[in-house]
């Protein structure tokens, strides 16, 4: 895994969009006795979160790479415990274009807390599952929101 500006990366061509993997995740701390960082440092224990994955694939793998979300991942990330919600969506504009197929998946969390141990404890694994069955077939990011109303 490479950290460029915060970001990690993950696959074996960096230059080529559909060919990596970049996540970003804003940590809290870096340790347990470190301060938070800003990004989420006015975040409250109550505050509702929105873990948002977005992926763009390839149309070589559209369809089954829906099914699978569909009835594969998005259920084990939901079995995990630490999500309340899933919501897939297709993004319309801007429109799909020759490169692929942008999708979000937007999974609702009760706390940053949750968030962050289901990023710790189960994200690796999952996200591992994904790039080894699409592997060089999509590009994903992803975001942390917080619910204001």
């Amino acid at each position: 895994m490479k950290t460029v500006l915060g970001f990690k990366f993950q696959g074996r061509d960096f230059r080529k969009p559909l060919t990596c993997i970049l996540t970003f995740f804003p940590v809290i701390s870096d340790s347990a006795d470190a301060p938070l960082k800003p990004e989420t440092k006015n975040l409250k224990p109550f505050d509702m979160i929105i873990y948002n994955v977005t992926v763009k694939i390839e149309r070589s793998i559209h369809g089954d790479w829906v099914d699978w979300m569909r009835n594969v991942h998005i259920p084990e990330v939901m079995a995990t415990g630490y999500f309340t919600k899933s919501t897939m969506l297709r993004l319309l504009e801007p429109p799909a274009d020759e490169e692929g197929i942008t999708y979000a998946i937007q999974y609702t969390c009760n706390n940053i807390e949750a968030l962050r141990r289901y990023q710790e404890e189960e994200s690796p694994a999952l996200q591992a599952k994904v790039a080894e069955r699409y592997e060089g077939k999509f590009f994903a990011f992803r975001t942390i929101l917080k619910v204001v109303e």
